[in-house]
């Protein structure tokens, strides 16, 4: 009885092989999966009934019980739960951006583990080089891959929300698809200020201008999640040199708990009403979603696109079971927005939670929240965010390839370690 697996090392969007062999037929056993991170173990598990071959295949079986529910070869990875060693609010850290180290078992029906592998998931491809970066204009973390050493390449912004610090993870993927990445902190990081509405947007427009002087820099897009994907939409009304913008479950406006600086002034913000916060159902905590939507929004609080080039472009992905911003609501509203001025937008709209992240980190359904100083309720449901977070990731890179240019993904390193 073994388990096989093909490949033991990938990349996070890779397709692994998952086999169990030389099984009883018709009986049943359990894949169980774990890893462990800084926060905690997170853990999923899928019961199937063996092949009259005595054979489990994931890309051919359905489970007949567990975290996931269809067949599905990413399943185990994208169904991910916290064990009890996760304390409520926290996620899975992403600096540096560590690889998954997962213990994979198979078990029998009396749960005895008659085989374990271990095997790894990567965001940072072995080639692509990190750099932490803290000068008078940038603070963050520079990911090139080896192609930046000789020509100019694509190249993104990556902004992390409203918590602050820094979140590695997508910065790292990136460039593990061929593109020179800056992931840029803003908020609560090294010599950064501490508050959000002490953030001011002229930071962002010198990190610009700093990543556009750097040799390998070519078209440069931009990408944020939650607040950050409210903030790309600020800062791409002010600075001609971005081409590409992607807003992963931002709002349609600022408002007053995230209001930024301009020139030493707070930008114009919406207006939330307490009146419509609420709280869930099943945990008791704090849900913004239809305070977001319901904000009273002064005309000069609304993004201005009506100066931007025609040439921009413009990607809004939105969560169904967003429960911070609404994120079908203020898609709606900025791609109406956008196509009034004669832009390229398009909306992706997935099932999911608030924090979309790239393949298979696992959902956060509730995050502590610095600025609120309580726990929120993100949404989503495990599998089925997983599941769109894979769908999402490939359509972000198309995107990007599309409007700032195709690069070259670093070679297969498996490959040059066997030559």
């Amino acid at each position: 009885m073994s388990l096989h697996v093909d490949p033991i090392e990938s990349m996070m969007p890779e397709e692994v092989s998952i086999r169990a062999t030389q099984l009883n037929p018709h009986q049943k056993y359990q894949l169980y999966m774990s890893f462990k991170h800084p926060n905690g173990t997170h853990y999923s598990w899928a019961n199937f009934r063996a092949s009259a071959l005595g054979e489990i295949d994931l890309k051919r079986d359905c489970p007949v019980q567990g975290t996931y529910f269809e067949t599905n070869p990413h399943g185990l990875f994208q169904s991910c739960y916290p064990d009890v060693d996760v304390r409520e609010g926290a996620y899975v850290p992403a600096t540096p951006p560590f690889p998954y180290e997962y213990t994979l078992l198979l078990k029998d029906s009396e749960s005895k583990v008659l085989d374990q592998v271990k095997l790894m998931k990567r965001f940072q491809h072995p080639h692509v080089t990190r750099t932490e970066i803290e000068n008078d204009r940038v603070v963050g973390t520079l990911f090139l891959p080896p192609a930046a050493r000789s020509q100019k390449l694509p190249t993104v912004i990556d902004i992390i929300g409203g918590n602050g610090g820094m979140r590695e993870n997508r910065g790292a993927l990136l460039a593990s698809s061929g593109f020179a990445v800056l992931s840029l902190a803003y908020l609560s990081f090294k010599s950064l200020p501490k508050s959000i509405n002490e953030v001011n947007v002229e930071y962002f427009l010198k990190a610009i201008d700093w990543l556009s002087e750097q040799k390998f820099c070519g078209k440069i897009g931009i990408q944020g999640n939650s607040f950050g994907g409210s903030i790309v939409h600020a800062i791409s009304i002010r600075a001609p040199k971005i081409k590409a913008v992607c807003s992963i479950n931002g709002a349609h406006c600022l408002d007053v708990f995230t209001q930024m600086l301009e020139n030493g002034k707070p930008i114009p913000a919406g207006k939330v009403d307490m009146e419509f916060l609420t709280y869930h159902v099943d945990n008791g905590y704090l849900v913004l979603e239809r305070a977001i939507r319901n904000m009273k929004i002064p005309q000069q609080a609304d993004f201005d696109y009506s100066k931007m080039a025609k040439d921009v472009a413009f990607r809004i992905v939105a969560s169904r079971d967003d429960r911070v911003y609404d994120s079908l609501y203020s898609s709606e509203y900025l791609e109406k927005r956008i196509k009034e001025q004669g832009l390229y937008v398009e909306r992706d709209v997935v099932f999911g939670g608030h924090l979309m992240e790239p393949p298979h980190v696992p959902n956060c359904p509730n995050l502590y929240a610095k600025y609120a100083s309580m726990i929120l309720s993100y949404g989503g449901d495990q599998y089925v965010h997983g599941k769109s977070q894979s769908q999402v990731w490939p359509r972000t890179i198309a995107f990007f390839n599309r409007f700032l240019g195709e690069p070259k993904p670093p070679s297969d390193w498996r490959t040059e370690a066997k030559l």
